[in-house]
């Protein structure tokens, strides 16, 4: 059974050239692919007329929270974000008003059906390397400090440690101690995963 995708994507060749990516598996078909969310929303005015939403989330004058803001997650399908940048603090928002999951557009075939199959089985699915949002809120079991959560606010901005350490005005191997004690306190291996897992500890 093939299933149905829309796909919001503001860059002409990246959405052509993802269609055809999309079509080629011969399981999911794109039947509308969009450039804005005002034309996203008026295809997804029909009842049933997708199965899923592959949403690039920056577009050129708008972001991927705009499709939440404007349409109940309850009366969408299944909403899957593509960016080619991580900012956790607005994908986390996406996920709270019902996204389902996220992958970077250098993700390859493999990954993308696999989230796209996850999340139709009503699974979640983000990307490797981040962890996946939370249920409800519960009170932070982790304490850090005030300087910690100030870094791990710039870390959600994707920022490298030489930027933070710019910002900040302290030096970059400050910075870096600083991002590694944050890992370890989280109990994480990565900077994208102890962004993802401060924010849904509400550290952020």
């Amino acid at each position: 059974m093939t299933r149905t995708v829309l796909l919001i994507e503001d860059q002409t060749l990246v959405r052509e050239s993802l269609a055809a990516l999309i079509n080629e598996t011969g399981r999911y078909q794109v039947v509308a692919a969009v450039g804005t969310i005002p034309d996203a929303l008026r295809q997804l005015s029909r009842p049933g007329a997708v199965d899923l939403v592959l949403c690039d989330f920056h577009l050129r004058q708008d972001t991927a929270l705009s499709l939440f803001q404007q349409r109940a997650a309850t009366t969408l399908p299944p909403v899957i974000l593509l960016s080619s940048l991580f900012n956790a603090i607005e994908i986390q928002r996406c996920m709270r008003l019902g996204a389902r999951g996220f992958l970077f557009k250098e993700c390859d075939r493999a990954e993308m059906l696999k989230a796209f199959d996850d999340v139709l089985a009503g699974g979640l699915y983000f990307t490797l390397g981040a962890a996946p949002p939370p249920a409800p809120l519960t009170p932070a079991p982790v304490e850090l400090t005030p300087g910690q959560r100030e870094i791990l606010r710039w870390l959600a901005t994707g920022m490298s440690n030489k930027q933070i350490a710019q910002t900040l005005g302290k030096s970059s191997e400050t910075v870096k101690i600083q991002v590694s004690q944050i890992i370890r306190r989280l109990n994480v291996h990565t900077r994208t995963q102890a962004v993802m897992k401060a924010a849904s500890l509400n550290l952020l």
